[in-house]
Protein backbone atom coordinates (compact mmCIF):
# COMPACT_ATOMS: atom_id res chain seq x y z
CA UNK A 1 0.00 0.00 0.00
CA UNK A 2 0.83 3.21 -1.32
CA UNK A 3 1.78 6.24 1.74
CA UNK A 4 -0.38 8.38 -0.77
CA UNK A 5 -3.52 5.20 -0.57
CA UNK A 6 -2.84 5.38 3.55
CA UNK A 7 -3.41 9.47 3.82
CA UNK A 8 -6.18 9.10 1.33
CA UNK A 9 -7.88 6.37 4.29
CA UNK A 10 -6.88 8.23 6.96
CA UNK A 11 -8.57 11.54 5.46
CA UNK A 12 -12.12 9.76 4.78
CA UNK A 13 -11.93 8.24 8.21
CA UNK A 14 -11.32 11.54 9.84
CA UNK A 15 -14.31 12.65 7.39
CA UNK A 16 -16.58 9.52 8.78
CA UNK A 17 -16.06 10.78 12.36
CA UNK A 18 -17.05 14.26 11.68
CA UNK A 19 -20.31 13.39 9.84
CA UNK A 20 -21.19 10.99 12.67
CA UNK A 21 -20.03 13.65 15.11
CA UNK A 22 -22.13 16.04 13.43
CA UNK A 23 -25.08 13.99 12.97
CA UNK A 24 -25.62 13.11 16.46
CA UNK A 25 -24.95 16.34 17.84
CA UNK A 26 -27.98 17.44 15.33
CA UNK A 27 -30.04 15.21 17.45
CA UNK A 28 -29.00 16.35 21.51
CA UNK A 29 -29.74 19.74 20.85
CA UNK A 30 -31.91 21.79 18.93
CA UNK A 31 -30.38 24.93 18.08
CA UNK A 32 -32.33 27.97 17.40
CA UNK A 33 -32.94 28.41 13.27
CA UNK A 34 -31.28 31.66 11.70
CA UNK A 35 -33.04 32.33 8.74
CA UNK A 36 -32.47 34.48 6.32
CA UNK A 37 -33.88 36.05 3.27
CA UNK A 38 -32.17 33.56 -0.24
CA UNK A 39 -32.14 33.48 -3.73
CA UNK A 40 -32.91 29.86 -3.67
CA UNK A 41 -31.32 28.99 -7.54
CA UNK A 42 -28.34 31.25 -6.63
CA UNK A 43 -27.76 29.13 -3.31
CA UNK A 44 -28.10 25.59 -5.06
CA UNK A 45 -25.74 26.49 -7.90
CA UNK A 46 -22.98 27.33 -5.15
CA UNK A 47 -24.26 24.28 -2.48
CA UNK A 48 -23.91 21.98 -6.05
CA UNK A 49 -20.57 23.75 -6.91
CA UNK A 50 -19.09 22.74 -3.93
CA UNK A 51 -20.49 19.56 -3.39
CA UNK A 52 -17.32 17.14 -4.16
CA UNK A 53 -19.12 14.19 -6.58
CA UNK A 54 -17.57 11.33 -7.22
CA UNK A 55 -16.37 11.45 -11.02
CA UNK A 56 -18.60 7.84 -11.80
CA UNK A 57 -21.97 10.57 -11.57
CA UNK A 58 -22.91 13.13 -14.25
CA UNK A 59 -24.77 16.18 -12.52
CA UNK A 60 -27.60 17.88 -13.81
CA UNK A 61 -29.25 20.83 -12.87
CA UNK A 62 -32.33 22.52 -13.79
CA UNK A 63 -32.66 25.38 -11.33
CA UNK A 64 -35.13 28.25 -12.24
CA UNK A 65 -37.27 28.66 -9.63
CA UNK A 66 -36.04 32.43 -9.52
CA UNK A 67 -37.98 32.32 -5.74
CA UNK A 68 -36.59 33.57 -2.27
CA UNK A 69 -36.89 31.69 0.12
CA UNK A 70 -36.19 32.21 3.90
CA UNK A 71 -34.30 29.61 5.84
CA UNK A 72 -31.26 28.74 7.95
CA UNK A 73 -28.58 27.92 5.49
CA UNK A 74 -26.27 26.20 7.24
CA UNK A 75 -29.14 23.71 8.49
CA UNK A 76 -31.11 23.34 4.70
CA UNK A 77 -27.16 22.72 3.17
CA UNK A 78 -26.55 19.83 5.60
CA UNK A 79 -30.34 18.02 4.64
CA UNK A 80 -29.26 19.20 1.16
CA UNK A 81 -26.03 17.10 1.30
CA UNK A 82 -27.21 14.64 3.20
CA UNK A 83 -29.88 13.82 0.64
CA UNK A 84 -27.50 14.23 -1.75
CA UNK A 85 -25.44 11.93 -0.51
CA UNK A 86 -27.80 8.82 0.01
CA UNK A 87 -28.22 9.33 -3.76
CA UNK A 88 -24.64 8.93 -4.71
CA UNK A 89 -23.69 5.97 -2.23
CA UNK A 90 -26.96 4.09 -3.70
CA UNK A 91 -25.41 4.81 -7.46
CA UNK A 92 -22.02 3.69 -6.43
CA UNK A 93 -22.84 0.72 -4.85
CA UNK A 94 -24.82 -0.55 -7.39
CA UNK A 95 -22.79 -2.29 -10.02
CA UNK A 96 -25.81 -2.65 -12.48
CA UNK A 97 -23.92 -0.99 -15.67
CA UNK A 98 -26.27 1.72 -15.56
CA UNK A 99 -25.01 5.46 -16.03
CA UNK A 100 -25.25 7.21 -12.78
CA UNK A 101 -27.07 10.30 -13.00
CA UNK A 102 -27.75 12.98 -10.18
CA UNK A 103 -30.33 15.46 -11.31
CA UNK A 104 -31.31 18.42 -8.93
CA UNK A 105 -34.08 20.82 -9.66
CA UNK A 106 -35.65 23.95 -8.49
CA UNK A 107 -38.67 25.13 -9.36
CA UNK A 108 -42.50 26.98 -8.08
CA UNK A 109 -45.66 24.51 -7.91
CA UNK A 110 -48.47 25.86 -6.18
CA UNK A 111 -47.25 28.60 -4.89
CA UNK A 112 -44.40 26.58 -3.42
CA UNK A 113 -41.06 25.93 -4.25
CA UNK A 114 -40.50 22.08 -4.68
CA UNK A 115 -36.76 21.24 -5.01
CA UNK A 116 -36.24 17.65 -6.49
CA UNK A 117 -33.08 15.57 -6.27
CA UNK A 118 -33.44 12.53 -8.87
CA UNK A 119 -30.99 9.88 -8.78
CA UNK A 120 -30.80 6.51 -11.33
CA UNK A 121 -29.25 4.55 -8.40
CA UNK A 122 -31.13 0.80 -7.39
CA UNK A 123 -34.77 2.79 -5.75
CA UNK A 124 -36.30 1.73 -2.92
CA UNK A 125 -39.22 -0.64 -2.13
CA UNK A 126 -42.21 0.71 -1.01
CA UNK A 127 -42.60 -0.90 2.22
CA UNK A 128 -39.09 1.18 3.15
CA UNK A 129 -41.08 4.70 2.44
CA UNK A 130 -42.95 4.74 6.19
CA UNK A 131 -39.34 4.32 8.33
CA UNK A 132 -37.30 5.42 5.79
CA UNK A 133 -36.68 8.77 7.24
CA UNK A 134 -36.23 7.00 10.98
CA UNK A 135 -33.24 7.14 12.63
CA UNK A 136 -31.03 4.61 12.32
CA UNK A 137 -33.40 2.78 9.90
CA UNK A 138 -31.63 0.97 6.78
CA UNK A 139 -32.66 -0.21 3.78
CA UNK A 140 -30.23 -2.93 2.27
CA UNK A 141 -26.87 -3.34 0.88
CA UNK A 142 -27.59 -1.41 -2.42
CA UNK A 143 -29.42 1.57 -0.16
CA UNK A 144 -27.61 1.91 2.80
CA UNK A 145 -28.28 5.62 3.39
CA UNK A 146 -25.12 6.72 5.49
CA UNK A 147 -23.60 2.73 6.00
CA UNK A 148 -21.37 3.11 3.24
CA UNK A 149 -19.54 6.29 4.30
CA UNK A 150 -19.39 5.26 8.53
CA UNK A 151 -22.52 7.01 9.27
CA UNK A 152 -24.63 7.17 12.19
CA UNK A 153 -27.52 6.34 9.77
CA UNK A 154 -29.23 10.05 10.55
CA UNK A 155 -28.44 11.67 7.54
CA UNK A 156 -32.40 11.31 6.35
CA UNK A 157 -33.86 11.78 9.36
CA UNK A 158 -32.17 15.24 10.05
CA UNK A 159 -33.09 16.17 6.90
CA UNK A 160 -36.82 16.00 7.17
CA UNK A 161 -36.17 17.56 10.22
CA UNK A 162 -34.14 20.71 9.28
CA UNK A 163 -36.75 20.96 6.72
CA UNK A 164 -40.01 20.45 8.21
CA UNK A 165 -38.38 23.23 10.93
CA UNK A 166 -38.83 25.46 7.97
CA UNK A 167 -42.64 24.83 7.31
CA UNK A 168 -41.89 22.33 4.86
CA UNK A 169 -42.20 19.19 3.61
CA UNK A 170 -40.16 15.85 2.10
CA UNK A 171 -41.24 13.30 0.03
CA UNK A 172 -39.92 10.29 -1.71
CA UNK A 173 -40.92 8.60 -5.27
CA UNK A 174 -39.04 5.88 -6.06
CA UNK A 175 -39.01 2.50 -8.26
CA UNK A 176 -36.91 -0.62 -7.47
CA UNK A 177 -34.65 -0.74 -10.46
CA UNK A 178 -34.49 2.36 -11.84
CA UNK A 179 -34.04 5.10 -9.26
CA UNK A 180 -35.35 7.55 -6.61
CA UNK A 181 -36.64 11.36 -6.46
CA UNK A 182 -36.92 13.14 -2.80
CA UNK A 183 -39.09 16.23 -3.46
CA UNK A 184 -38.68 19.12 -0.86
CA UNK A 185 -41.21 21.93 -0.73
CA UNK A 186 -40.56 25.17 1.06
CA UNK A 187 -42.99 27.95 1.49
CA UNK A 188 -41.51 31.28 -0.45
CA UNK A 189 -40.24 34.44 1.21
CA UNK A 190 -40.26 37.35 -1.01
CA UNK A 191 -41.87 35.81 -3.91
CA UNK A 192 -39.97 35.43 -6.98
CA UNK A 193 -37.18 37.58 -8.51
CA UNK A 194 -37.46 39.02 -11.72
CA UNK A 195 -37.79 36.53 -14.44
CA UNK A 196 -34.43 35.55 -16.20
Amino acid sequence: RSLRESVDIVERSINRCDKIIADLLDFTRTPKLIAEPTALDEWLQEGLDAYSLSPAITLRRDLRSRAVVSFDRDRLGRALRNILDNACQAMVAAEDGKQKILSVAAGVKDGRVEISIEDTGPGIAREHFGKLFDRFYRVDESRTRDTSTGGAGLGLSIARWAVEAHGGTIDLDSTPGEGSTFRITLPQAGGRTSAA
